[in-house]
């Protein structure tokens, strides 16, 4: 019954997150984020999709892991301060910064519409991938 409650839990995260657009697409990094449901009560974690008429699932974080989809592919991320945290780094050491905007509440989280990725290239400008972003907490 409590896999069930956490299951739907994370179900309606997402389509709340989607509701006037189609739903996001899975893969590495979604499916890294679907064993969410394992992290247990009081913890929380961060979900991104790309604002496009895709809706790709492309970012995950909690306080052990964090996976961002890039254009070479899944990459898992180094956190530099505790979570939340607002600054990765990819296995090469590059920063993957999250810039979050504004917040708006939502129950047992928060949610962050105009959110951005920031990575920068190989010339030294910031590339910016929109995103919407949400921290959840599963409360006992």
């Amino acid at each position: 019954m409590n896999m069930r409650w956490i299951g739907m839990s994370f179900m309606l995260l997402a389509i709340s997150a989607c509701t006037t657009t189609p739903a996001p697409t899975l893969g590495d990094t979604a499916k890294t984020a679907s064993r969410d449901a394992e992290r247990g009560s009081n913890t929380c974690a961060l979900y991104g999709w790309t604002t496009d008429e895709k809706r790709s699932f492309v970012f995950y974080a909690d306080a052990q892991t964090a996976r961002y989809d890039t254009s070479e592919g899944p990459v898992d991320l180094k956190a530099q301060s505790e979570f939340p945290s607002l600054l990765y780094t990819d296995p090469d050491g590059e920063r993957v910064e999250l810039r979050l905007g504004e917040g708006e509440a939502m129950t047992d989280g928060m949610r962050f519409p105009t959110a951005r990725i920031v990575t920068q290239t190989d010339e030294g400008w910031e590339r910016l991938r929109p995103v919407a972003l949400v921290r959840n907490c599963q409360i006992k």
